[in-house]
């Protein structure tokens, strides 16, 4: 044996040795990586929900290509741990791993699904502690990095965002097709997708509308809700009524409440739904799936040429809906789109481009 093979064994051993007594080389747990010179945390899990949980957790880690994209890579480490209520269990991760973005998945008994994304890590101790609660109707996690405090953390709300973990964890195999097609975010996304055409038209393969104004006529109904009006300078409460889609029926008046009970109590002095345009007509008015809000003081304007109404002036008319509001903001939350962006190009000023301000639509149309 020459004197450099030999050198070489011997620094070998040496760090193997290196790495056993101080890193922890070899995780216990299944599918966590073996990773050298890399020490190991365990990670407890209380389950205090009252519920048979499944919990899975993986993290990520992001890779820059040389052309400037970037993209996650996964990197299972927990995957179907079950806990029944009131129990708990202990896993290894790397310390390592435990620094990049998790995202966790909990899966319980009632069939319920939970996403937990966590993107910004404290440094961890010698253990991590996760206790999941129920806070209300909603998960919450209460997480000790090792330094003895405790954050809560929140499960991960919005339809954009579960839209997003879903398919994330589709991705992953750990979501099926079907519990990602059934889940009830879709119905609060924008533009038009199976769910929603199946929710008013019953098919997803049915065609769009309905073929005459009878056949439409007989798939609505009358809905009243409140609203704020003007009286001189001050805002009075009031009600409006409106013929809509039977499907959205309970739907519309809780957008129209929920704008009512904001602070900013937008007043409401014209609304309309359902409106037969004619049998070639695509308008979202035939099979009402549209409305109108405050008409003249909202106008439709088409490259410079007012359609209907007056004008939109947030800045001066308390009528004219303004593009942050309450009103655009409580109607998107509910996956309807807004005429004075929907269409318009990106274009600015409203004289430019194709604006319906005071339109909003179901499908996005």
């Amino acid at each position: 044996m020459n004197k450099t093979t030999g050198r070489f064994k011997v620094f070998f051993a040496a760090a193997f040795l290196f790495c056993l007594l101080l890193t922890g080389c070899q995780s216990s747990t299944p599918g966590t990586p073996s990773l050298p010179f890399v020490r190991t945390i365990p990670v407890r899990l209380y389950n205090q929900t009252g519920r048979d949980i499944t919990a899975s957790i993986v993290s990520t880690k992001t890779t820059t290509t040389d052309w400037g994209d970037s993209y996650d890579t996964a990197n299972p480490l927990v995957t179907g741990y079950t806990m029944a209520a009131g129990g708990e269990q202990e896993v290894t991760l790397a310390a390592s791993v435990i620094r990049e973005p998790i995202y966790i998945y909990i899966k319980d008994s009632t069939g319920s699904h939970w996403f937990f994304n966590i993107q910004s890590v404290p440094t961890p101790g010698d253990y991590v502690n996760l206790l999941l609660r129920m806070d209300g109707d909603r998960l919450v996690a209460d997480a000790d990095w090792g330094d003895g405090n405790a954050q809560t953390i929140q499960t991960v709300s919005g339809s954009y965002q579960l839209y997003n973990e879903f398919s994330r964890w589709y991705y992953w195999n750990m979501v099926t097709y079907e519990e990602f097609q059934n889940e009830g975010f879709w119905y609060n996304l924008p533009g038009s997708n199976d769910a929603k055409w199946s929710r008013v038209f019953g098919s997803a393969d049915a065609a769009y509308g309905y073929a005459s104004k009878d056949e439409a006529a007989a798939h609505m109904t009358r809905v009243t809700f409140p609203v704020w009006k003007m009286n001189g300078d001050k805002k009075v409460s009031s009600t409006a009524t409106i013929w809509i889609n039977s499907a959205l029926a309970d739907e519309v008046v809780q957008i129209f409440t929920e704008i009512y009970n904001d602070p900013e109590q937008f007043p409401i002095n014209s609304v309309g739904g359902y409106s037969w345009r004619g049998d070639t007509s695509s308008s979202e008015h035939n099979p009402g799936c549209a409305i109108d809000i405050n008409a003249n003081e909202n106008y439709q304007i088409r490259y410079g040429n007012v359609v209907v109404g007056s004008f939109w002036d947030p800045s001066q008319s308390v009528y004219s809906i303004p593009e942050d509001g309450s009103v655009v903001r409580i109607f998107e939350a509910h996956g309807w789109s807004w005429g004075g962006d929907a269409w318009a190009g990106y274009t600015t000023p409203s004289t430019s481009g194709n604006h319906d301000y005071m339109h909003f639509s179901y499908f996005g149309t």
